[in-house]
């Protein structure tokens, strides 16, 4: 009967009036008289021609599955680009980099699958609408992404909000305008003749604002308005689309011109290639759209939009296989295996539940059937359906289990936790590791970790955004929890008289989860971690990490509080080798002042060795100068040139003179010249004399300095500064013993020693031609070095009390002692000047000084600068605890240490001073001894001294 259906007049094409209802259904089928052969669907198709509305039958073809074969390509590799970005946002979900591509790979897929094939889903709102929304967002989510990658653009970064809604509100409004006019136009297109409905009256509603004529419903023209508003809207999204590509590809350009890493730069060069290769296909396929509807229609634009988005797809896979685009060089393989797999049991689970679906379909009960059938039949299916959960899971569990440590990070955070023992001496940095891992792994938004200090207190020593966290608690309001628990959640009551304390101090702290730390000596500690930043509740494994991770931290601190209590250890053993070496400097003090004693009184014993070596005025007696000496006694016993080195004021000149004294040229003179002090013309004359009339002011003979240390020694200081004129007369000397004075042709012979000094580095101008190659190995025969006085400042207590000694000599002034503060600035001062610098700055306190004592203000001002504040006498950094450890160990009360004037020998309030820098302290004596910038040892005896120790 079908195929009798074909004769109609309908199905000829010719007209037939619209009103009038058909003889045949909309869709038939006709079947072939041929056995086997396929039948052929017809399907009624109602248009408009001239203005006349008439009715004919089409073939309704089957769609080949070539038509989907680049479709099906494209979605399998888009879907594993999206596979990726959904493993590392997995990983990372505070990433919005990585959220912005997924929503960017999410909106693609849908888009362009319904882009290819619209002509096959225009009639289906089911499939239609999520077409028109992921069309219309795709443009604004590529733009955002682009304008977040590589870096963020200055309209996300100083935008806000408003860049974000200028962004997506364009193709939102757009979006949600098409959608409803297609709905509509479905809605009306779809409705029965002679049927009253909503959308009825909603369309007669529309008929009325769109010119009709009157609120009458007539579908077909309400349908065809819609129609024509659907194309325009069309139109209007697809013109919005291409501004959103072009800013895109300015965007991507602009990011490649600001990037400067090379990275970044091959990873945006990439996608801007394939963005501007991208245009010609778009391009043909906008003409398409606009110029050839037809070929549009029949789906011509399938191929150009295939190359465009194959082109994007292309750019962003080899990004991230050869560039690690959006992965940030971390290795996803392994989650991406639990993303697939857990994927595939997924799909698995719902595959099974359809083919359940359609079996209890094919084979469903008749209606008559009796009741216990029926219900034997719902048993039997809710059975199966739960039996399949039940396996489903179980599948997921072993997948979950099998990737545990990527799923929850196990290496990373155990890795963290092992770089946390490098702070074992600081359970604040621990903490930080510990909150960081929670935080990362936990997808915490908020983390904070209390110690028990030694009065029994939690006191605060890490807060990971905790804005207004406590920092201390009571160890009561932990009193009650059970000691089975470890991990306590947060649960909510109708009433605060309900809750246990340990409830009601999570709702104080605004947190989800509470860690204890317990060890066998109790609750050492707690972590507080804030609700997830996803707001979604914690997991059992995010409760089984935070266990492990507590077990952890408690035995980091165990092994901290080890370490506190030996660098407690450690710290008493400083103060006594504090007070055992400011005992010897003590003696050494006495020991110098006896010294002075004795000077002054006339009998201190020559400063001679036992082998009867004369020292001279050269005091110490440090390793360093004690080899000096050594190196002088054997340069002494020779006559050989020797070259004395070293700063400026380091005693070069009291050296040679020791060489002089020793040597067995003592009893002849000793001659000295400056030759730096010297114009190069009168240092000649100095060194070899002249006759009378040799140059313009010659009016006699004069004997120069070699020919006066005839005999004996000639001492030339500062050699470096000669000039090369000089230089070669005096190496003539050196060499052949003789010389001409200047102005004469006489040939003068002499036996000099010469000891030379210098404090250049004579190397570098032999290099830059200031001093003469042969000349320097001739003076460098024997060559001591003389160490600065910052190289020696075991000797500087001696020098010191033998200034002060000399001085007091030559000024008749009578200087008792020097007060502490005022020593150890001495000691503390770098003295660049050396030994003379040291003389001047005594002599110049003896003069300056009021009293019988030297005090600070007396020292020159370059001096009493370099003291710092809370400078200890000997070192400043023996015998004090870390400042970490007094903190935590002091209450929370307690006030901080008041800055005290510091204490004199004379003062009388002495004891009131000690007092006050305890109670301002609390007790704490270390604290008290800093605040009255005294060493701990001073600090400790003037306890005693006055009973308060």
């Amino acid at each position: 009967s079908n195929g009798e259906a074909g004769n109609e007049e309908d199905s000829t094409g010719e007209d037939a009036p619209l009103g009038k209802k058909p003889s045949v259904p909309d869709l038939v089928e006709i079947i072939s008289s041929q056995d086997g052969a396929p039948g052929r669907l017809m399907v009624r198709v109602d248009a408009l021609r001239d203005g006349k509305a008439f009715a004919a039958y089409v073939a309704v073809k089957s769609i080949a599955v070539s038509d989907f074969g680049l479709t099906i390509i494209w979605f399998l590799s888009q879907l594993g680009i999206l596979a990726v970005a959904l493993t590392a946002w997995w990983q990372r979900p505070g990433d919005e980099v990585i959220r912005v591509f997924c929503m960017m790979c999410a909106a693609s897929i849908v888009a362009f699958v319904g882009g290819f094939h619209w002509w096959v889903i225009v009639a289906n709102p089911l499939l239609n609408l999520p077409f028109i929304v992921c069309a219309c967002l795709l443009p604004p989510t590529t733009l955002h992404f682009f304008c977040r990658f590589p870096r963020n653009n200055v309209i996300v970064s100083q935008g806000g909000r408003l860049a974000m809604g200028l962004l997506y509100g364009p193709p939102l409004v757009s979006a949600l305008l098409i959608a409803a006019t297609y709905w509509a136009g479905w809605a009306l297109m779809s409705t029965e003749p002679g049927e009253i409905t909503v959308i009825q009256r909603i369309s007669a509603l529309l008929s009325g604002l769109l010119g009709s004529g009157s609120l009458l419903f007539n579908a077909s023209v309400v349908a065809g308005k819609l129609l024509y508003i659907l194309r325009l809207l069309v139109y209007l999204g697809i013109l919005v689309s291409s501004i959103y590509f072009g800013v895109t590809v300015l965007t991507l350009a602009n990011s490649l011109g600001r990037t400067q890493s090379p990275v970044e730069r091959r990873q945006t060069s990439g996608i801007l290639i394939a963005s501007l290769l991208s245009t010609l296909p778009i391009a043909y396929t906008l003409y398409l759209a606009f110029y050839e509807k037809e070929s549009f229609a029949l789906g011509q634009a399938q191929w150009p939009m295939f190359i465009a988005s194959g082109m994007f797809m292309a750019a962003y896979a080899w990004g991230m296989l050869k560039h690690r685009l959006i992965l940030a060089d971390e290795t996803l393989f392994r989650g991406r295996q639990y993303f697939m797999m857990s994927g595939v049991v997924t799909v698995l689970t719902a595959i099974a539940l359809a083919a359940g679906a359609l079996t209890t379909r094919t084979y469903s009960l008749p209606l008559d059937a009796s009741i216990p059938l029926h219900l034997s039949s719902f048993l039997v299916l809710v059975l199966a359906i739960g039996f399949l959960l039940w396996v489903r899971d179980r599948v997921q569990a072993i997948v979950d289990q099998r990737f545990f440590s990527e799923k929850y990070q196990i290496d990373r955070t155990l890795r963290q936790l092992n770089q946390a023992s490098g702070y074992l001496a600081d359970p604040s940095a621990l903490a930080e590791v510990t909150l960081v891992t929670c935080r990362d792994v936990m997808d915490a938004s908020t983390a904070a970790m209390y110690v028990r200090d030694p009065r029994g207190t939690l006191r605060l020593i890490g807060a990971d955004d905790y804005s207004d966290v406590p920092t201390s608690l009571p160890v009561s309001r932990i009193a009650d929890a059970g000691e089975g628990e470890i991990v306590v959640r947060r649960i909510p009551a109708a009433s605060r008289e309900l809750q246990s304390p340990v409830q009601e101090l999570m709702v104080e702290l605004h947190c989800e989860l509470l860690c204890f730390l317990r060890s066998d000596t109790g609750t050492d500690g707690i972590i507080v971690v804030g609700r997830k930043v996803n707001g979604a509740p914690y997991s059992p494994e995010d409760i089984a990490f935070l266990q492990a991770t507590g077990q952890m931290t408690v035995l980091a601190l165990h092994s901290s509080r080890a370490n506190q209590n030996l660098s407690r250890l450690n710290s008493e053993l400083k103060v006594k080798v504090d007070r055992i070496a400011e005992q010897q400097r003590q003696l050494a003090v006495l020991r110098a002042e006896l010294t002075s004693l004795q000077q002054a009184a006339g009998t201190e014993p020559l400063p001679e060795t036992d082998s009867g070596f004369d020292r001279g005025d050269i005091r110490g007696n440090s390793g360093r100068i004690h080899s000096v000496l050594e190196m002088a006694r054997k340069a002494a016993s020779s006559n050989l040139t020797v070259l004395v080195r070293g700063e400026s004021g380091t005693g070069k000149e009291l050296l040679a003179r020791v060489v002089h004294r020793n040597s067995d040229r003592a009893e002849r003179p000793m001659v000295s010249v400056n030759c730096a002090a010297l114009a190069p013309s009168l240092l000649e004359s100095e060194l070899f004399g002249h006759v009378r009339g040799a140059f313009t002011g010659a009016t006699s003979d004069k004997e120069g300095r070699f020919q006066a240390a005839d005999g004996g020694t000639l001492f030339l200081d500062e050699i470096g500064d000669i000039s090369l004129e000089t230089q070669v007369k005096l190496l003539r000397v050196l060499q052949e013993r003789c010389f001409e004075p200047v102005g004469s042709g006489r040939t003068v012979d002499v036996d000099v020693r010469v000891i030379a000094a210098t404090h250049r580095n004579l190397e570098e101008m032999i290099a830059s031609g200031e001093f003469r190659e042969d000349l320097y190995y001739r003076l460098n025969v024997i060559s001591v070095t003389l160490p600065a006085l910052r190289e020696r400042r075991e000797d500087l207590i001696e020098l010191v009390f033998y200034f002060l000694n000399r001085g007091i000599r030559k000024t008749g002034k009578t200087i008792r002692q020097i007060e502490p503060d005022a020593l150890a600035a001495l000691e503390q001062h770098r003295w660049p000047g050396n030994i003379r610098e040291l003389e001047n700055a005594i002599e110049r306190a003896i003069v300056l000084a009021d009293g019988d004592s030297i005090t600070l203000k007396d020292l020159p001002g370059e001096i009493s600068a370099d003291l710092p504040p809370q400078a200890l006498i000997l070192s400043d950094a023996a015998a004090d605890m870390p400042q970490w450890a007094e903190d935590l160990a002091s209450p929370a009360d307690a006030p901080e240490a008041v800055p005290a004037r510091p204490i004199s020998e004379s003062s009388i309030n002495e004891k009131q001073q000690l007092i006050a820098a305890l109670e301002a302290t609390g007790g704490n004596k270390a604290r008290a001894a800093r605040s009255l910038n005294l060493p701990r040892s001073t600090f400790y005896s003037r306890l005693k001294k006055h009973g308060l120790g």
